[in-house]
């Protein structure tokens, strides 16, 4: 039932009516008035849980301290902190299982490494799903999106110094990352599925993020795959955790291409959880204002070198780039800074899907970042547009300078109704490149149609798997 959905909605009539401006109109105002919402109380009660496990204190009182905004007189009842605790005790255990097998010193059986493996997304599921729990509640007292802790301007700048001096060094490869280590394989029919991990602590907070973390999907059969794609992906979005993978990481394995899913920095095992912070995954960027997207960059463009590299040792097969909104960001400043990178880090094509010339502009003028309160609490917080400004080296490719991959090879879809990331920005990043007409995909769509939708208009798809063959 779920290929059955997923084919309907990356190809057949259901996509032809979703995938419209309508979309936008729709779910935006759901995204950022409910779905953030209750993902704060989610974290919230993670964060309550955990505390109350570790020192037996009284969850809802530790839930309306971790939950954030104005002062709360109501907490969750203790039954439904009950519930979600033994959903959270569940998927723990099973994440754990899963851990232990998956780079445990022999290769388990396949078909008890599956098993264990179904387990823990199913339990994945459920804990995630759990956020349903607060939405009565939410719609009494109204959640805040986001649990602000904005930094400084003054103290953004002073940590910063030192990488403003030397913008060219600020996303350099470490010359000693610590090792990766590749689990062993999940055996599926539509794919075959590994996790990569590199070695340190596995703990965040909101001012780390731990270490790199990532899943590969390779195509079934014992061909090697065409070539690979590292996906980048967008802000909040944590594809492990929601029973299976996108219709756009399916088409790509489709096509033959081996696929790695970073996991981005504070997203999905890499998010601050349980009593060292309570975050959802992707919270922290927007909370702790342009420090935690600084932040993001400075970890993540670096990494996707990495997996470029390691991709391109493991299959030998050319090695292309997918950026997505927030990952598309990621990856504009992965193709202005990889000159200095060892040629294998590089990637051979790249697929842009809503970049940005100005991420000031975005910040500002985006219906999102307005949405989740950001542009009231930047303000709040002594954040101007100058101020934003002055940061640009550590979040936007340098004005004057073209990118390390020729323009002929950088594909870039935009939706003339984005209102997330403005259309006319992601029209400047074109301009600013010298991206060929040919090699810009515009559609009358908006941010999130756009996006879910390049499964059913695959023509920028197509292209970049043609890249990646030449």
């Amino acid at each position: 039932m779920r290929d059955q959905l997923a084919a309907w909605l990356s190809g057949g009539p259901l996509s032809q009516l979703l995938w419209r401006p309508w979309y936008d109109r729709v779910s935006l105002p759901l995204v950022t008035s409910l779905i953030f919402p209750l993902s704060r109380a989610w974290a919230a009660a993670d964060a309550a849980c955990a505390d109350a496990e570790d020192y037996d204190r009284d969850p809802q009182a530790a839930f309306l301290k971790a939950v954030g905004g104005e002062t709360r007189s109501e907490a969750p009842s203790a039954p439904t902190l009950a519930l979600f605790a033994r959903g959270r005790r569940s998927y723990l255990e099973a994440e754990s299982a899963l851990e232990t097998a998956l780079f445990a010193r022999t290769a388990p059986d396949p078909a008890a490494l599956a098993e264990c493996a179904a387990v823990r997304d199913r339990r994945a599921v459920q804990y995630m799903a759990q956020r349903t729990l607060f939405g009565l509640q939410h719609l009494r007292e109204r959640f805040p999106a986001v649990r602000f802790s904005i930094d400084a301007p003054d103290a953004v700048s002073e940590a910063q110094a030192a990488r403003l001096a030397e913008p060219g060094t600020a996303f350099a490869i470490p010359p000693e990352p610590p090792r990766l280590r590749l689990s062993h394989a999940i055996e599926g029919e539509s794919y075959r599925r590994f996790y990569l991990r590199a070695d340190g602590p596995a703990d965040a907070s909101d001012q780390a993020p731990g270490p790199l973390r990532a899943v590969v999907l390779e195509p079934p059969g014992s061909e090697p795959p065409r070539g690979a794609v590292v996906l980048a992906h967008g802000i909040c979005m944590e594809e492990d955790y929601w029973g299976g993978y996108s219709t756009l990481t399916h088409w790509l394995v489709r096509a033959g291409l081996a696929v790695v899913l970073p996991e981005g920095p504070w997203h999905g095992r890499r998010r601050p959880a349980g009593r060292c912070g309570g975050r959802y995954g992707g919270e922290v960027l927007v909370a702790r204002g342009p420090a935690g997207l600084i932040g993001y960059f400075a970890a993540h463009v670096p990494e996707i070198g990495r997996l470029t590299a390691w991709a391109r040792a493991r299959w030998e097969r050319p090695v292309g780039l997918v950026g997505v909104s927030l990952g598309a960001l990621t990856g504009q400043l992965v193709l202005a800074h990889a000159g200095g990178w060892e040629a294998a880090a590089r990637p051979d094509a790249a697929l842009l899907v809503s970049p940005t010339d100005s991420v000031e502009r975005t910040v500002f003028e985006g219906s999102l970042t307005q949405g989740m309160g950001a542009t009231g609490a930047l303000a709040f917080a002594g954040w101007t547009r100058e101020r934003i400004e002055a940061l640009a080296a550590l979040y936007e490719p340098p004005r004057d300078a073209a990118p390390a991959l020729d323009p002929a090879r950088i594909l870039v879809a935009l939706g003339r109704e984005d209102e997330v990331v403005p259309y006319a920005t992601g029209l400047g990043r074109c301009d600013a490149w010298g991206i060929p007409p040919r090699n810009r995909f515009v559609r009358r769509q908006g941010h999130f149609a756009l996006s879910l939708g390049l499964p059913s208009q695959p023509a920028p798809l197509e292209r970049l798997a043609a890249l990646l063959s030449e």
